[in-house]
């Protein structure tokens, strides 16, 4: 091989080399282009979740027609709609049952969230929580978004929780949180609202999966 075909065998070969390791470049380059554009899709997702269950949970606390019991004790328009319960003494369509938990599962649901495992037990939010591993226990707000339930005073082993609501607004400057619940307010009656400092009440908080 003379000394000129040997330079341009040489050149060759790393012409080769480059243009490889440009495509690997570029390759890559997509790749991780394509990795953010999917995590940014998945939080944008997430935000518009959170933001319908806000919406939904407002719309809810305004709308007269429903936003309060009717009829015989715990006769609720959410219960008669994603729950169990009676309907003696209940106006047609709806049911009577202890009925927090049934208005966060029909406002989840409503925005599109994953109700899978939620009862009328205030309980199944922590339950829920723990196998969508989305728990985040205690009464601080680090971390708490806008839609999420919370849980109020759990027992020891799970089982049973004195109430659940949404998380309609967290304020980080002032530690204080607004919640919307059903089976709240005067007598336990109505969908309310109440912003307030998390205290030893609450047990923590669970949060939605689309």
């Amino acid at each position: 091989m003379s000394r000129i075909t040997k330079v341009l065998t040489l050149v060759a070969a790393l012409f080769a080399l480059s243009t490889s390791a440009s495509t690997a470049a570029v390759q890559g380059q997509t790749a991780g282009t394509g990795q953010t554009q999917a995590v940014s899709a998945a939080v944008q997702a997430e935000a518009s979740l959170r933001s319908r269950i806000v919406s939904i949970a407002k719309s809810e606390l305004a709308n007269k027609s429903r936003n309060r019991e009717k009829g015989a004790k715990n006769c609720n328009y959410y219960s008669g709609k994603v729950g169990g319960g009676s309907t003696k003494g209940c106006p047609k369509g709806w049911k009577s049952e202890a009925w927090c938990a049934d208005f966060l599962k029909y406002v989840w649901k409503q925005a599109g969230a994953s109700t899978s495992g939620i009862t009328p037990a205030a309980a199944s939010l922590y339950k829920y929580g723990k196998t969508k591993k989305t728990w985040n226990p205690g009464k601080s707000i680090k971390g708490v978004k806008v839609g999420d339930a919370i849980v109020y005073n759990l027992n020891s082993s799970g089982t049973w929780a004195s109430h659940v609501g949404i998380v309609t607004k967290v304020n980080t400057k002032t530690g204080k949180i607004t919640v919307i619940s059903g089976n709240s307010g005067k007598n336990s009656m109505y969908v309310a609202e109440r912003t307030f400092t998390p205290d030893g009440t609450v047990s923590g908080y669970a949060s939605p999966k689309g």
